[in-house]
């Protein structure tokens, strides 16, 4: 037996049988205003099914004040359709009833009809129910918009934590691989130098080991940071210190082992520590300042230093004859100056001042 179901004013309802369609049909609850489908995809009018109007007589008539024009639905309550409609239909209505054959098609129809419609039109408002949730959603996106601050103080807090485990707690185990390996060529290179290595040794070694560290200044120098000291350090060790170091020490220079010493002893001891970022004083190696010489106290108001004339001061006049530059600080004459005695128009006598 085929299957309908029935579709007025966008609901749906079904599926139902010919006999229970008719039986709407007949309380006044279907008319060919409906739409109807077999599959529940397509759909067509009412009047195409004339198998559901057969006890009717064919499709209801296109009355202008009909029940169904302001779109009634099956499960309507309208125990008092008598009083709504106009009277000709009630008169309709009453003279059919009147009659035998309508009094056996009403009885026909099982008494449980209406107690099943009321039933599938309860279901049908527990579906519709769930058209509710567009109304969280809005509510739930003008919530997010009236508390946007918070949401971003809590994100970024969020952000901070992770940063936090990402970067505070990140394991140093390829970092302590790095640093021994680094601890390891700076050993060879200062025994290979102690022990005299010739010429023809020491360039095979250092062209191995620098071949040996370029993998290592490669993924370091991708992975260095500002705020990772750590790595930045022993990529400063492996990419300059080390090779400075290869060619100093032949030449008995020792600032650049020195230096590597130093630097490696800092990572060992932030690895040990547990971070990777330091005060930019604790990195370096400090530099020897030389001393200064001691400036004398000045003197106290008033007076003139030693050894300088006053402001304002003439220099003292020179005796006649005399030659400051020939005498020394004995009052000896030096050699070549004249001296009393000898006869010389030029001489004078020490300490008168006259010929």
């Amino acid at each position: 037996m085929a299957r309908y179901w029935i579709r007025n004013r966008g609901r749906v309802q079904g599926p139902f049988s010919e006999e229970r369609i008719q039986g709407l049909l007949r309380r006044g609850r279907f008319s060919r205003h409906f739409h109807v489908s077999e599959d529940r995809k397509n759909w067509y009018p009412a009047g195409d099914f004339p198998e559901l109007f057969a006890e009717a007589g064919g499709p209801e008539p296109d009355d202008e004040d009909g029940h169904f024009r302001s779109g009634g639905s099956p499960f309507d309550d309208d125990e008092d359709d008598d009083y709504d409609d106009p009277p000709e239909r009630s008169r309709r209505k009453t003279q059919r009833a009147s009659k035998p054959q309508a009094t056996r098609r009403r009885t026909s129809v099982p008494d449980d009809d209406d107690d099943d419609i009321r039933d599938e039109h309860d279901d049908d408002d527990e579906d519709w129910e769930g058209d509710d949730t567009d109304g969280v959603l809005t509510g739930l996106v003008d919530w997010i918009e009236s508390n946007v601050k918070v949401l971003a103080v809590v994100l970024l807090l969020v952000l901070g934590v992770l940063s936090w485990f990402a970067f505070m707690k990140e394991d140093f185990t390829q970092d302590t691989a790095d640093l021994k390996t680094l601890q390891g060529y700076h050993s060879q290179i200062v025994r290979a130098h102690q022990t005299g290595a010739a010429a023809d040794q020491w360039i095979p070694m250092m062209e191995r080991i620098l071949t040996e560290l370029a993998p290592l200044v490669e993924r370091l120098d991708e992975n260095a940071s500002a705020m990772d000291h750590v790595k930045q350090k022993l990529l400063f060790v492996a990419r300059d210190d080390i090779p400075r170091m290869l060619k100093e020490l032949p030449v008995n220079k020792q600032d650049a082992a020195q230096r590597v010493m130093q630097q490696l002893e800092l990572v060992d001891n932030m690895i040990q520590q547990q971070t990777r970022f330091s005060e930019a004083g604790s990195l370096t190696a400090p530099q020897l300042i030389p001393p200064r010489a001691p400036q004398p106290n000045p003197p106290p108001a008033g007076q003139t230093p030693l050894g300088e004339a006053p402001p304002g001061a003439t220099p003292p006049a020179e005796a006649p004859g005399t030659n400051n530059s020939g005498t020394n600080s004995t009052g000896a004459s030096s050699p070549g100056t004249n001296s009393p005695g000898t006869g010389n128009p030029a001489s004078s006598i020490p300490g008168t001042g006259r010929p």
